[in-house]
C-alpha cells in the first residue's frame, strides 16, 4: 500500500497542498466569515478522522498534514490557482504511479 514514502517530497507536498485546497475551496465558497469558519473546521475534522481511521495508508498520512500550504493572506484567487495546478499534478502523480506498479 502506497505511503509519502513512495513519493518524492515535493510530489508529497503536492499531494497535501491539493487535499487541503480543495477543502480551503468549499470554505471560500461562503463569503460570510461564520460560514468559512465553519468549513474550516469541518476540513480540519475530516483530516483528523482521515489521520486516525483510513483504510488507506496515503491518506492517513495526508491527514496528518498540519498546515494548509498556503500564506495566511493568500488571496482566493491564489489558492483556487494554486490547488487546480496541485490537483493536475497529483493526477499525473498518482496515475504514474499507478501504471508504475501495473495497478488498473
Amino acid at each position: 500500500m502506497a505511503g509519502k514514502a513512495d513519493f518524492t517530497n515535493d510530489e508529497s507536498q503536492g499531494l497535501a497542498k491539493g487535499v487541503i485546497g480543495a477543502g480551503m475551496l468549499v470554505s471560500l465558497a461562503h463569503k460570510d466569515f461564520t460560514d468559512s469558519f465553519g468549513e474550516a473546521t469541518a476540513l480540519a475534522k475530516e483530516m483528523s478522522a482521515q489521520h486516525q481511521h483510513s483504510q488507506s495508508h496515503l491518506v492517513r498520512e495526508l491527514g496528518a498534514t498540519r498546515g494548509t500550504g498556503f500564506g495566511l493572506t493568500a488571496s482566493p484567487a491564489k489558492v483556487e490557482a494554486e490547488t487546480i495546478a496541485a490537483l493536475g499534478a497529483a493526477v499525473t502523480v498518482l496515475t504514474a504511479k499507478i501504471s508504475a506498479v501495473g495497478v488498473a
